[in-house]
């Protein structure tokens, strides 16, 4: 079964560097990858901070993508893209950080 990540920072912040790019993570800000996809990491300097991942089966981004985008194709791979969390994910993120 393929398993895509959103990787988000809860608390502190990170760099994610992919595909020659730089996204900058915060609790505000999470980052939905491609399965597989490679990718380098640095925590933000002189804060403390924790990550926290959330896998998710394939077949419920193709499910969320032909839901918004009826007329498109899907594609082969979806975009890296950085959203903010609606508020009730950010804090599910904190509490299960908390618990580790």
């Amino acid at each position: 079964m393929r398993r895509s990540p959103i990787k988000s920072m809860p608390r502190g912040g990170a760099r994610y560097r992919v595909a020659g790019t730089d996204h900058h993570l915060s609790a505000e800000a999470a980052l939905l990858l491609n399965d597989s996809q490679p990718y380098e990491m640095e925590f933000a300097k002189g804060a403390a901070s924790e990550s926290f991942c959330l896998f998710f089966d394939r077949a419920l981004a193709k499910q969320a993508w032909a839901s918004e985008f009826e007329s498109e194709r899907e594609p082969s791979e979806f975009p890296t893209l950085v959203f903010r969390p609606r508020s009730d994910l950010r804090e599910s993120s904190r509490c299960c950080a908390n618990r580790s």
